[in-house]
């Protein structure tokens, strides 16, 4: 590259300097010769003796003749011979152009010359690479590149026989470079020859091909795969050719282990398969899917084996389908409805079509699905939670409050804190009892009813200041706690598969309670445009005061020693129960719910009115003695966030898409 770059650069200065001279020989004629023979004449010896100059430094080089130069040469001391004579002839502008051209001659031998030498040695480069390569036995080992580089380097000699000096040497220096790829190359295809021989040598004395070919399974696949490799990428890739083929010789001897053991299993495969045979015959199932698996563990592929696997399979799910339909069965004998489900859907899972599984469902369905849940025959909760419909709804209502047990368990399965804004309960004195008082400190707890009134006294839904079993109505929960309840229950029950995504538990809204209660209101409406509109419609009736066994309201039993003094009762009315009862203590309504009336105020779902601040709760509960109070049309209204000793709540279950 550097010859080449000197030798250009050579060839423009010449080409330069001719242009410079060939303007001076015409100056000088113009000018000179035309008007003064005496300016010819120094012009004429001065380019004689720079031409003299120049040829004799050139023929002291002893520039060869070869490659066209003799040629050249000769042209050159013809031109020289001609300005010569001119000037013995004193003509000098003959004379003076002559000489300018011999310079021009001159010039351009030097420059070839130039470019001769660097292809001479590129030529010199060629022969020493060609000389390495044959001491790396690069003809023998890497004979297709050597053939090239051979091409290249003749091609060269020719073109700079011929004269061709820039051609010749850029063959030159093509053979230069593959001789040393076939330099580089020769030991990785020594290398890829002596593995492959090594590996055909191996084949050849293990005599193990064929037992390969049979039991060499996926390790001789391998084996195979690296052999067909090999010999695709062949000397062209010597280097990874030859890592794979000894890749396969390394291999080979695992392999032949292998595919011998393999032959082995066969045999003992053969001797489980005719076990597994004589077991179906017997009808043996676990026998003959234990015989089956040994011959598919020594040899997987066998299908004959996976047949009889199936088929043994398919004998023992038909005998446990039969044992479980007959579970099933006894379970639907017993009346044990939720079990005999759970056994037919089970008989379903492992045969989804049986007939016989899916008619016993269909029959124990009406015992599981709430929608046909009836007064007569409640639908039961996973909680023990009875729920009946009420129609002129699409609810179904739990037949009482949520229970102390019933909260309890939503409070372990949660953490949730409970009541987190307590708050008095309002209507405790009589209907005009609406002012709200100071806001209360949530960390003291709910509001509860002492001798000295309502105060914060650390009383919580577990331990509401009075004597509560599991059975009562929990109390001390704000709106927003009975949402939550619901909210869990709904997904508890159905993550348990007993509820449908159409399902969901929520409280009831104002409407439906008023349905659930009996009255017969406006369906529009805002609840504080219906509240106490309808007068002397007690949930028991119109008698007043509440008859024997209403319900548990505030009377003479509740003047024990925490009962206010100033705080008024039912005149007239007793029923044993100072503070909450037990859910279902006294008569249901006509639909059987019970606590319609009385023991703890109920939260609806309901906004109390527009402006949203405050949510409905129903019902009345132990403490107001108020005849207004006791309406049936009452609303109690309060904070969601608010709550008291006197505050429970009723589940309802509906579709989700009733849900408000």
């Amino acid at each position: 590259m550097l010859a080449a770059a000197n030798s250009k650069s050579r060839f423009l200065w010449a080409v330069a300097s001719l242009a410079a001279l060939l303007l001076a020989a015409y100056g000088a004629w113009h000018f000179g010769f035309k008007h003064d023979s005496k300016s010819g004449e120094r012009q004429a010896l001065q380019r004689s003796s720079q031409a003299k100059a120049a040829r004799e430094n050139l023929l002291r080089r002893e520039v060869g003749r070869g490659q066209g130069f003799g040629e050249k040469l000769d042209a050159l001391e013809g031109e020289w011979a001609k300005a010569e004579e001119a000037m013995k002839l004193r003509s000098w502008g003959t004379a003076l152009a002559g000489y300018v051209e011999v310079l021009k001659r001159v010039m351009e031998l030097e420059s070839l010359e130039g470019e001769r030498k660097a292809a001479l040695t590129s030529q010199a480069q060629a022969m020493e690479g060609r000389r390495a390569g044959e001491e790396a036995q690069a003809a023998e080992n890497a004979d297709v590149l050597w053939a090239q580089a051979e091409a290249k380097r003749q091609s060269g000699e020719n073109l700079l026989a011929e004269g061709k000096l820039a051609e010749s040497r850029t063959r030159f220096e093509e053979a230069q470079q593959l001789y040393a790829q076939a330099r580089e190359q020769a030991p990785a295809v020594k290398e890829f020859r002596r593995a492959k021989g090594e590996y055909e040598r191996l084949v050849k004395e293990t005599g193990a091909a064929e037992l390969v070919r049979r039991y060499g399974g996926e390790e001789g696949e391998r084996v195979r795969q690296l052999v067909k490799e090999a010999a695709s990428l062949g000397e062209t890739r010597a280097q990874e050719g030859a890592a794979q083929y000894t890749a396969a010789a390394g291999a080979w001897p695992g392999v032949v282990e292998a595919a011998r053991r393999r032959e082995n299993a066969a045999k003992e495969a053969a001797d489980a398969l005719a076990a597994a045979k004589r077991a179906e015959t017997a009808q043996d199932w676990d026998e003959m899917a234990k015989q089956a698996q040994a011959v598919l563990g020594l040899d997987s592929k066998n299908g004959e084996a996976q047949q009889l696997r199936n088929r043994a399979a398919a004998g023992k799910f038909k005998a446990q389908v039969a044992q479980a339909l007959g579970a099933a069965r006894k379970l639907e004998g017993e009346k044990k409805w939720a079990e005999a489900q759970a056994a037919a859907n089970q008989v379903l899972l492992m045969d989804a079509g049986n007939a016989e599984a899916m008619a016993l469902l269909e029959r124990v369905k009406q015992s599981l699905d709430p929608q046909y849940a009836s007064k007569e025959a409640p639908w039961t909760n996973s909680l023990g939670m009875p729920f009946v419909p009420v129609p002129g709804t699409k609810a179904l209502f739990c037949i009482w409050d949520v229970r102390v047990q019933d909260f309890e368990a939503f409070m372990n399965a949660t953490g949730r804190v409970a009541a987190s804004k307590m708050s008095p309960s309002r209507g405790t004195g009589g209907r005009g009892a609406r002012s709200r008082r100071k806001a209360p400190v949530a960390a003291l707890g709910m509001f509860s009813l002492r001798r000295d009134g309502w105060k914060q006294r650390g009383d919580t839904w577990k331990s509401a200041g009075f004597s509560q079993g599991p059975t009562h109505p929990v109390v001390g929960v704000t709106w927003e706690d009975a949402k939550a309840f619901c909210r869990w229950l709904t997904e508890e029950e159905r993550k348990e598969g007993l509820m449908t995504p159409a399902q969901s538990y929520r409280l009831p809204t104002d409407a439906e309670w008023s349905v659930a209660v009996g009255l017969n209101e406006p369906s529009p409406g805002m609840p504080n445009e219906k509240d106490g509109k309808i007068k002397d419609q007690f949930p028991w009736g119109t008698q007043w005061p509440p008859p024997e066994g209403a319900g548990n309201y505030a009377g003479n039993e509740a003047k024990d020693g925490n009962w206010p003094p100033k705080l008024k009762t039912i005149e007239g009315y007793h029923d044993n129960y100072a503070r909450t009862s037990p859910v279902g203590s006294f008569n249901a309504n006509r639909l059987g719910l019970y606590d319609m009336g009385g023991n703890v105020w109920q939260w609806c779902e309901d906004w109390y009115d527009s402006e949203q601040k405050y949510r409905v709760l129903r019902g009345a509960s132990w403490s107001p003695s108020d005849r207004a109070c006791l309406f049936s049309s009452y609303r109690n209204n309060l904070d969601p966030a608010e709550s008291c000793d006197t505050h429970g709540f009723r589940c309802a279950l509906a579709p989700a898409a009733s849900s408000p």
